[in-house]
């Protein structure tokens, strides 16, 4: 068990050896509505032949947007719990000359690149920060934030719970826009004591995964509704 904290000077180096990460285990268990399950295979196929690519939906504007506001909402978030937590924030190529990443000693395939760790105070307890952006455009997108996150989301949590197993617990911050530019933003905790069978199932589906890619055999599609 743990993990290894690893460097990479460049996005393209970081591209090259995030392996199965937070986006690519929704995926996995069909929750990812950008890509399939079989998508997902297709493309670790290409990327373990050596061709690296970026995400398709990395030049979205919504995405774009993410990536710019997360700094700013960490800093916000550790404003307003700076009595609870102490907040460390992601190592970027900009501040600190290189990405970091954990990788998981027991299964090496396993990654997460954290947007924020936390520290409780008092406790010392360990625990991960994820920020989020969401337009709520329609009721669908609406009743998926209502006293809880997309499955993707979660998804995303649990496999960074399974790869960063020291974390007690997970902070995920969302900032929602609304169609009539309404704005407001949501916190939600999320104990590992609570979700133990859900990361374990989600790890033999990981497992499971792999196998598929070292036999190079391909899954069978999920479908979700």
């Amino acid at each position: 068990m743990g993990y290894t904290r690893k460097q990479f000077k460049s996005e393209s180096d970081w591209l090259g050896g995030r392996i199965i990460g937070g986006s690519g285990a929704s995926a996995i268990v069909g929750e990812n509505p950008y890509k399939t399950n079989v998508d997902y295979f297709n493309s670790m196929i290409k990327v373990r032949k050596g061709f690296i690519a970026k995400d398709n939906i990395s030049n979205l504007d919504a995405v774009q947007f993410g990536k710019k506001a997360e700094s700013p909402i960490r800093y916000l978030y550790a404003l307003l719990n700076k009595d609870k937590y102490d907040v460390i924030r992601p190592r970027t190529v900009e501040q600190d000359g290189y990405i970091e990443m954990l990788v998981s000693d027991e299964h090496p395939f396993m990654t997460a690149t954290l947007d924020g760790e936390l520290i409780e105070k008092g406790t010392n307890r360990k625990g991960i920060l994820e920020v989020k952006t969401s337009t709520i455009l329609n009721t669908v997108n609406k009743e998926k934030w209502r006293d809880t996150i997309p499955n993707n989301y979660f998804i995303q949590i649990l496999h960074y719970l399974l790869v960063k197993d020291d974390a007690e617990f997970v902070e995920l911050v969302a900032y929602l826009v609304f169609k009539d530019d309404k704005q407001i933003v949501n916190t939600y905790h999320f104990e590992r004591a609570d979700f133990v069978e859900e990361i374990e199932k989600l790890k033999k589906a990981e497992l499971e995964f792999w196998q598929q890619l070292e036999t190079n055999q391909k899954p069978s599609l999920i479908l979700t509704l």
